[in-house]
C-alpha cells in the first residue's frame, strides 16, 4: 500500500511538470493529433517510470526481508548452539559426579562375604543423677529414697537376669533376643546407678555421724557394684552381635551367676535397713538431749550469754551443711548449758527458749538439717541482745 501511494504521488508530480512545461507551446506549434500523441507518450513514459519505481521499491523490500530472514536464522543458530553447550556442560557435570561416587565407593572396604544383620540397640544414657536436690532432704527422707532405689535396682536386676537366662537356655542367642536382653540390662544399669548416686549423697551429708547403719549401707553398695560388674560384662558381649554372644555363652552365664549372687546379697543386706536407721535416729536424739550441763548461768545476763553461745556453736557446725560427731557433741553440751541456764535464770519471758533449744538439738541429732537451719534463725531472733 505504501509503495503504490508513493508511485502515484511521483506520477502526479511528473505529469504536472510535463503539462506545465508544454502547455504554452501546444496551441501554437502542435496539431491536435500531435498533442494527443505527445500526451500518450508522456503517459506511457510515466507508466514506465512508475513500473521501474515499483520494481525498485519491491527489490528494496525483498532485500530487507532477506536481511531479516538472515538475522532470524543467525539468532536461531546461536540459540541452538547455546542449548548444545548447556547440554554438554550438564553431561560433563553428571560424568564428574558419577566419577566421584565411583571413587568414594572404591575407598570403602567391602566385606569378602555378606555380613549378617546385627540388632539395633537402644542407646544407653549416662548414669542418672538424683532427680531431687538431696541437700534439701533430711537424713530419714534421703534414706527412704535410697531404700526405694535399692528395691527398684533389685527388681530391674531380676528382670534382666531372667531375660538373659531365657535367651541363653538353648545355647544360642538370636538377633531379637539380643535386643530384648540389652534393653533389660540397660534398665538394670540405670537403676543401680541411681541407687549408688543416692548412697554417695548420703555419705557426703550424713556419713560423718551415722555410725551404726553406715556399715550396712556400705555392704549394700558393694552388692550393687557386684551386680553392676556382671551386667556390664554381659552387655559388652551382647553389643558385639548375636553371633559373638552365641559363641560366648559360657562367659555370659558366668556373668549371670555373678549378678545373681550380688542380687541375693543385696536382698539380704537391704532388708530392714531403713527401720534400723530410724531406730538409730531416735537413739541419737535421745543421747543428745541426755547430755548433762557443765555450766549453769547464775543470772539472767549469763543465761542470755549461754543461749548466744549455743547459737554460735550451731551456726558454725552447719556452715558446711554437714555435722560431724565432734560437732554434735559440742552442740549437745552447749544446748544443755543454755537450756539449764534459761530455765533457772531466764524468768517467765525466756524460759520458753529452753524448749526451742532442745527442739533444735533434736533436729540436728536426727539429721533434719534443712529444718534446723530455719529453727536456728527463729531462735536467734527470739534471744534478747546483750545491753
Amino acid at each position: 500500500m505504501k509503495t503504490t501511494n508513493v508511485i502515484a504521488l511521483l506520477s502526479g508530480f511528473l505529469i504536472l511538470a510535463i503539462f506545465g512545461a508544454c502547455a504554452p507551446l501546444a496551441p501554437a506549434e502542435l496539431s491536435e493529433e500531435d498533442f494527443a500523441a505527445t500526451v500518450s507518450a508522456m503517459v506511457e513514459a510515466t507508466n514506465t517510470a512508475q513500473a521501474n519505481l515499483a520494481a525498485t521499491v519491491n527489490a528494496a523490500v525483498e532485500a530487507t526481508q532477506a536481511v531479516e530472514a538472515d538475522l532470524t536464522a543467525t539468532a536461531n543458530a546461536a540459540a541452538e548452539a547455546a542449548k548444545a553447550a548447556e547440554a554438554d556442560l550438564a553431561a560433563t557435570i553428571d560424568a564428574a559426579v558419577e566419577a566421584t561416587s565411583t571413587a568414594e565407593a572404591s575407598l570403602t572396604p567391602t566385606a569378602s562375604a555378606p555380613t549378617q544383620e546385627q540388632p539395633t540397640t537402644a542407646p544407653v544414657e549416662a548414669p542418672p543423677t538424683p532427680t531431687v536436690d538431696t541437700s534439701t532432704l533430711s537424713e530419714e527422707e534421703l534414706a527412704a529414697l535410697i531404700d526405694e532405689a535399692v528395691a527398684e535396682a533389685l527388681a530391674a536386676t531380676t528382670a534382666a537376669t531372667a531375660a538373659v537366662d531365657t535367651a541363653a537356655s538353648d545355647s544360642t542367642i538370636t538377633v531379637d533376643e539380643t535386643v530384648t536382653v540389652e534393653v533389660a540390662l540397660a534398665g538394670a544399669e540405670e537403676a543401680i546407678a541411681l541407687a549408688e548416686a543416692l548412697i554417695t549423697a548420703y555419705y557426703d551429708l550424713y556419713g560423718a555421724y551415722a555410725s551404726e547403719t553406715i556399715d550396712t549401707l556400705e555392704e549394700i553398695e558393694e552388692d550393687l557394684n557386684t551386680i553392676a560388674e556382671g551386667i556390664e560384662l554381659m552387655a559388652q558381649i551382647l553389643e558385639q552381635g548375636d553371633e559373638v554372644a552365641s559363641a560366648a555363652i559360657e562367659q555370659i552365664l558366668a556373668a549371670l551367676g555373678t549378678a545373681n549372687a550380688g542380687a541375693a546379697e543385696l536382698q539380704a543386706h537391704s532388708e530392714g535397713w531403713l527401720e534400723a536407721l530410724q531406730a538409730e535416729l531416735e537413739n541419737r536424739a535421745a543421747a543428745a538431749l541426755a547430755v548433762q550441763p557443765t555450766q549453769i548461768a547464775t543470772d539472767r545476763q549469763g543465761a542470755i550469754q549461754s543461749a548466744l553461745t549455743y547459737i554460735e556453736t550451731v551456726r558454725s557446725a552447719l556452715a558446711d551443711n554437714t555435722i560431724s560427731r565432734e560437732e554434735l557433741s559440742a552442740i549437745s553440751l552447749a544446748g544443755a548449758n543454755a537450756s539449764a541456764g534459761l530455765k533457772a535464770q531466764g524468768g517467765p519471758q525466756l524460759q520458753n527458749l529452753a524448749g526451742s533449744i532442745d527442739a533444735l538439738t533434736t533436729q540436728i541429732a536426727r539429721g533434719e538439717l534443712p529444718r534446723a537451719k530455719g529453727s536456728l534463725g527463729a531462735l536467734e531472733a527470739s534471744v534478747p541482745r546483750r545491753p
